[in-house]
């Protein structure tokens, strides 16, 4: 499939969705279509922004589940590997058939729980971006954070590697010089992974202010921050009141 951008809405999109030809959030300007971005993948690094308004004009559901699963999947690879302990710590308890029950109870789980929880964030944040002026539908919200996730997914690719590494090396035993040399391959590993985490902050505060028409990305930073703090504290409020009913 080529990324480049068509000179036209792509054929089966409604003329009437509320998102392609209705959209004309900052980055694209009142009635104009947005500029080509060329491959989305690429151009959401450094302008998430016109790369997000080009997304919602043209093909406003691409892979809009899709980039999730992949974000979770990862995380539960690496999650299934990282407590997977034995005896002094060692690594690989688990093996052969057995992790991989584990690897796939952990991603039916996980992606059963992190679509939830991806619905329920994204739901959020649309109500958030309502109180601050936005205009958004949860279609593009949920698009937005989809697309914005990109270098947090690449974060999670760039850990991988460290984290099957160390694995492999605990697998065996562990030493003190095993521990040494898989804790500097995880920070190895790691500090360009927090890097790139960080750049996905830049982007999805991008995509969800374009998504939400905002005028500046620090509205759709403020969006999600306010929402991650709203769902936190719904939580403890729930697991606080369990305890003392418990009690």
């Amino acid at each position: 499939m080529s990324f480049n951008s068509p000179q036209q809405p792509r054929p089966g999109i409604p003329r009437a969705h509320p998102v392609t030809l209705g959209y004309a959030g900052p980055a694209t300007g009142r009635g104009q279509p947005p500029e080509p971005v060329g491959n989305p993948l690429l151009s959401i690094w450094l302008k998430p922004r016109r790369t997000m308004a080009w997304l919602l004009y043209y093909d406003p559901k691409k892979w809009l589940y899709l980039l999730p699963c992949a974000a979770i999947l990862l995380s539960v690879v690496s999650n299934v590997l990282g407590i997977d302990k034995g005896p002094r710590g060692t690594a690989g308890v688990l093996t052969g058939g057995t992790l991989l029950v584990a690897l796939g109870i952990g991603a039916t789980v996980g992606l059963g729980i992190g679509l939830l929880i991806y619905l329920i964030f994204t739901s959020v944040v649309k109500i958030v971006c309502g109180w601050f002026g936005g205009t958004g539908t949860i279609e593009s919200i949920r698009m937005a954070s989809s697309w914005g996730m990109i270098p947090s997914i690449a974060s999670s690719i760039v850990s991988l590697p460290g984290v099957l590494i160390a694995y492999v090396m605990l697998s065996s035993g562990i030493t003190d010089d095993k521990l040494m040399t898989a804790g500097i391959t995880l920070l190895a590993f790691g500090i360009p992974a927090l890097v790139l985490g960080i750049w996905g902050i830049f982007t999805m505060s991008n995509t969800v202010a374009e998504a939400s028409r905002f005028s500046t990305a620090w509205l759709g930073f403020a969006a999600i921050l306010v929402s991650g703090v709203l769902i936190f504290a719904v939580l403890f409020g729930l697991i606080f009141g369990l305890i003392m009913l418990i009690r």
